[in-house]
């Protein structure tokens, strides 16, 4: 079972690079989403976007896109912050090239599935995970077979007001999330941000 699965990775690694897609990492610049939230409140701001370079060396601009694969969560590391990063993490089940609306399955079984990174009381989730790995069983999915990650610009209040900051770094599919908090927003009322492949 064990060279089962390593064998299965191998192959979804090089499926991602023979498409000429970015697999298991992607590099990205600056902060694509702005958010400006109060402890336990939905946010006053949060708005934003993604542009996904799927080739290399180019980087993504505002976050990036991690093609699915063997991994279920998704490390940030940031050249100034470390792992101490706020990003939300989309994946597109209904295809429009938007991340957000409401998650209830209910009225929209084909919803956007969307995982945040860090919490009001100040925890970081990073690695984030473990997330689903493909898209909802029966639904079209967006252009992009994977987690598209909005990398979060701003401030809110988790004991004392504080910014998040990015600068430049890496994203990565890797095994074994720490779990999920609620910063950039609620789920279930996040505004839709587009995202753009080039």
């Amino acid at each position: 079972m064990k060279k089962l699965l390593v064998a299965l990775g191998a192959l979804a690694l090089l499926a991602s690079m023979a498409s000429g897609s970015k697999g298991p990492h992607d590099q990205y610049v600056g902060g694509g989403t702005l958010v400006v939230k109060g402890e336990g409140q939905s946010p006053v701001v949060d708005q934003g976007n993604v542009v996904c370079n799927k080739s290399s060396p180019t980087p993504s601009v505002g976050g990036g896109c991690v093609a699915f694969g063997p991994w279920n969560s998704v490390l940030v590391t940031d050249g100034s912050s470390g792992t101490r990063v706020a990003f939300q993490v989309c994946i597109d089940n209904n295809g429009d090239s938007l991340c957000g609306g409401g998650q209830d399955g209910t009225f929209d079984p084909c919803a956007d599935q969307i995982f945040f990174s860090h919490d009001d009381h100040g925890t970081f989730y990073n690695p984030l995970g473990p997330l689903p790995t493909s898209f909802k069983a029966g639904c079209p999915g967006g252009p992009w077979a994977g987690y598209v990650v909005f990398l979060c610009a701003g401030v809110h209040n988790a004991g004392t007001a504080h910014q998040h900051a990015v600068t430049a770094g890496t994203i990565t599919g890797v095994m074994g999330g720490s779990g999920f908090g609620d910063f950039c927003s609620p789920p279930d009322a996040a505004p839709p941000k587009q995202y753009t492949l080039q």
